[in-house]
């Protein structure tokens, strides 16, 4: 019951976190308004701004649509996974990923949250490679089947150019995920293990009058044996 709440607020928060994409786009739309000029040019100091909202800024209704398809996909996939380090890693991969593209992509206007998309599916594929357990593997394989095409924008081509896709952003967003994926590989690894010596040590608390040798000890995902050195 508890586990299935947690998901719960995880997929609400990620709710509500995509919705923002809408009341900003819909507050621009029944205005007339475009906001996207105000995050100004990457190094330029009108251009600062524009690492903490350009992706909250989107051009069109498809560009919204599938970003927020996206969105709610991998975020609702980080939270699931990856609890303990999901709303850190959330919000890191936007800030990495916006300073990146302010330091090196050309000089245009970069909008849309698809360089922050790039960088969750990034990290949720390499933890899954780094940590070589089943289940991050099977995501991390299903995440590259069903987003092979994103592999197409991560480089300048005619595609792009003719789309007007900030490949920058996805090039940036996937080297940030790459790169949290990695820095927090032991971490992510050690939320299950520090689980289980906690079965450990509370195992041991309730049974404190057990008799000296082994003690064979079953959790879900192993089988651990105490074994007392006598003297």
């Amino acid at each position: 019951m508890k586990e299935s709440q947690t998901i719960s607020q995880s997929i609400r928060y990620i709710l509500l976190i995509a919705s923002v994409f809408w009341v900003v786009y819909l507050t621009e739309w029944m205005w007339e308004q475009n906001w996207s000029h105000w995050v100004g040019y990457p190094r330029s100091k009108e251009g600062i701004i524009g690492i903490f909202l350009s992706a909250w800024l989107h051009g069109d209704w498809i560009h919204l649509g599938s970003n927020t398809v996206a969105f709610i996909m991998l975020g609702s996939g980080l939270f699931v996974l990856y609890p303990a380090l999901s709303e850190k890693v959330l919000w890191i991969n936007l800030f990495l990923t916006g300073i990146g593209v302010w330091l090196f992509a050309r000089p245009a206007y970069h909008i849309g949250a698809s360089g922050w998309i790039y960088s969750l599916a990034s990290f949720l594929f390499f933890s899954g490679v780094f940590r070589r357990d089943r289940r991050s593997l099977l995501i991390s394989f299903t995440i590259m089947f069903v987003y092979a095409g994103m592999l197409e924008t991560i480089f300048p081509s005619e595609k792009t150019a003719l789309e007007h896709i900030s490949w920058e952003s996805h090039l940036v967003g996937g080297i940030v995920g790459a790169f949290m994926a990695f820095s927090f590989r032991k971490e992510v690894a050690d939320n299950s293990v520090l689980s289980e010596e906690n079965q450990i040590l509370d195992y041991l608390d309730t049974h404190k009058n057990y008799q000296e040798g082994i003690i064979p000890l079953k959790t879900s995902n192993f089988v651990y044996s105490y074994k007392e050195n006598k003297k």
